[in-house]
């Protein structure tokens, strides 16, 4: 009875150990199916990710594709028209002649093969232009997501710091109420400070995570990939660019597109204007409406410069302000962690009260959290001047 009690015994015992490494197996298997990859990621990275994969890209080549097929149609239609022409010049100039229409017919021939032509050559000449300013919009929209993410990740860091600095605070209290130096209703005022920590942190960790998910999903990564952005950013200003304001708008006339796109519709309705007035009374409605056309596409071109240079000024002027904004908010910092730790060492030897060392702690919270903000506002800033200086980030028709 004794040998088959033990034999039992051994049985159970071999079972349940093979149990017991199941489980654990299982509970392994199960650990690395729901591991979560963490991948840090600078501005160029998310950059690269976003001129190379997504939606926007592929938008932008088929854009891209959509010109130079446009490009190519008008080089097409200039050779049709000029073929058209040859053959009236052959077979029709007499009788043409004969009816008085010669005249008219080689007015209208003229102007659309001026047209044509001008098209032609204005779309060749921005094909390169019109790509490189879709991909600045993407690399703008790249510095938007990133900029936003490590905002939220940075605020994140301050909850925790926060919530660190309450449970200390507690901590201190209920030493103090042990000694007999700190009210009952001094270690209710800390714990309440900790539930409002701990829910704070709760609400921001939330939106971040959220924010995290969106991110990977629009750059294709896992859904619940970490994706962190690299930490020095939120802190640290970018370096503008090295350009006197003079140079910046004198840049920014001669290369954005939007300059262009003004100067060749005057050109244009310049031709169609002047085809009006050789064709057309100047007191029929069709005359009248070419030239009130032409008066206020030139207009427009007379003022396009200037407006160039009124948003690289005022581009200027934010980024100088921002950056004054960026440097006090860090002073700010300095300033509101030296208070609060004044008032901790002040608190510990009872020479100032718990609301005291509170109001420090939220001031050095809302600090933190004011840096954040002013440096990425002066990043994304000096990023959009960038662009401004070059082809922009608008496309233009072709």
């Amino acid at each position: 009875m004794k040998r088959f009690v033990s034999l039992a015994l051994a049985a159970a015992l071999a079972l349940g150990s093979q149990a017991a490494v199941f489980a654990d197996g299982a509970v392994e298997t199960a650990a690395q199916e729901t591991a979560v990859p963490t991948v840090e990621l600078g501005l160029s990275d998310v950059t690269e990710r976003m001129l190379t994969t997504g939606t926007a890209i592929e938008t932008a080549r088929i854009n891209s594709r959509s010109d130079e097929a446009l490009a190519e149609g008008y080089a097409e239609n200039y050779d049709y028209i000029q073929m058209a022409a040859d053959a009236v010049d052959a077979v029709g100039s007499v009788n043409l002649a004969s009816m008085g229409m010669s005249s008219v017919v080689d007015l209208a021939e003229g102007n659309t093969k001026a047209i044509v032509e001008k098209t032609k050559a204005f779309a060749k000449d921005h094909l390169a232009s019109n790509r490189q300013a879709e991909l600045n919009s993407i690399s703008l929209s790249a510095a938007r997501t990133f900029y936003q993410l490590l905002q939220l990740q940075e605020y994140k860091k301050v909850a925790e710091e926060n919530l660190k600095l309450a449970k200390d605070q507690q901590d201190v209290v209920n030493r103090k109420y042990k000694l007999g130096t700190a009210s009952r209703l001094e270690t209710m005022s800390a714990a309440l400070k900790v539930r409002q920590a701990e829910s704070s942190l709760a609400t921001t960790a939330a939106q971040y995570g959220s924010a995290v998910m969106a991110f990977n999903l629009q750059l294709g990564y896992p859904l619940t990939q970490k994706s962190i952005m690299k930490a020095e950013n939120s802190v640290t200003l970018v370096t503008a660019p090295a350009l006197t304001l003079e140079q910046a708008i004198a840049s920014a006339v001669e290369n954005r597109q939007e300059v262009d796109q003004l100067k060749f519709a005057a050109e244009i309705q310049a031709i169609n204007y002047n085809h009006a007035k050789l064709i057309y009374s100047t007191t029929s409605s069709s005359y009248m409406k070419q030239e009130v056309t032409y008066l206020q596409i030139m207009q427009a071109a007379s003022l396009i410069e200037s407006q160039m240079e009124l948003d690289i000024r005022s581009r200027y002027a934010d980024i100088e302000a921002k950056a004054l904004a960026a440097e006090s908010a860090q002073k700010a910092v300095e300033m509101a962690e030296e208070s609060y730790r004044i008032s901790k060492l002040s608190y510990d030897l009872g020479m100032s009260t718990l609301t005291d060392l509170q109001g420090a702690a939220s001031t050095l919270d809302q600090a933190k959290i004011g840096r954040i903000a002013a440096v990425t506002d002066y990043n994304m800033a000096v990023k959009e001047l960038e662009y401004a200086v070059g082809v922009g980030t608008s496309r233009i028709s072709l």
